[in-house]
Parts: C-alpha cells; structure tokens; sequence
C-alpha cells in the first residue's frame, strides 16, 4: 500500500502508475532496477526532508543515524542508554546500552573490557576445570599467558 506514496514523493511517478510493480513480487523480480531508481532519488535529498516527506505522506519512514549522533542525541541520553567507561590501558568510550527496559530490571553494566589475558586463570580454572598445578604448568611452557 506504501509502494505508490513512496514514488509519488520521490518523483517516480512513472514507477507508481507501472501496473507491472504493483506487487511486492513483482518488485523483488525488478531488484536491481527499483534499487537503482530509489537510490537514485533517494541520493539527492537531505535525510531529514526526506523522511518528513514520506511521513507526510503516510510512508513509514525514519533518519537513520550515525553511532555519534546517537550518542549525543537527547533523548538517547535521557532515556539511560548511553554508557561509558575509562578502562585501565582504555581510551575512554561511550556506547549505547541496550534499548529495551523493563520494570525491575537493570541492564549489564557498561564497562571496559578486561585486559588481555586478565582472566586466563579464572577460566583456566572455573571454566575449564583445571587445577592451580596444571595452569602454572601452561603459564612456564608459554601456552598461555
């Protein structure tokens, strides 16, 4: 139903009036030229125009945004996804948390990853079943690190 409002406002309306897209199927069948057509079109348009343009015209549409831009973004912000860290041997890092949010549920916290080999012993142990002999062993033949 969004195929003709989708053209109408980028300007395809040769595409739009063509009986033989009507279809979803029949547009997978033309990929490749609607592909080109749309982005052809799409090319030329500041993003933000454009998808006001196609909201506007019933087309479900949305900016997609850069990972700075979310970052910075407001609402983004306001809402807790954005988490960060200053790891030891890290440059400080922003990221986003997960989306989702749930009463009672709080997300995994946002943290650097640990250092390189920081738990070889851990999962050498807990992990992986091996004794404290068995790891120092592995540890003087330079298996592991």
């Amino acid at each position: 139903q969004h195929w003709p409002m989708l053209c109408t406002t980028l300007g395809l309306d040769a595409m739009a009036a063509d009986e033989s897209l009507a279809k979803n199927l029949d547009r997978v069948n033309r990929r490749d030229e609607v592909n080109a057509a749309l982005k052809e079109a799409i090319a030329s348009r500041d993003r933000t125009e454009l998808a006001d343009a196609l909201r506007g015209a019933g087309v479900p549409a949305g900016e997609v945004n850069t990972v700075p831009e979310i970052l910075d973004d407001p609402h983004t912000n306001a809402r807790g996804m954005v988490g960060g860290f200053d790891g030891d041997g890290y440059r400080s890092m922003r990221g986003v948390k997960t989306p989702a949010r749930f009463s009672g549920y709080e997300p995994h916290r946002f943290e650097a990853p640990p250092g390189l080999g920081a738990d070889t012993r851990r999962v050498l142990a807990e992990d992986i079943g091996l004794s404290g002999e068995q790891i120092e062993k592995l540890f003087e033949k330079g298996i592991v690190a």
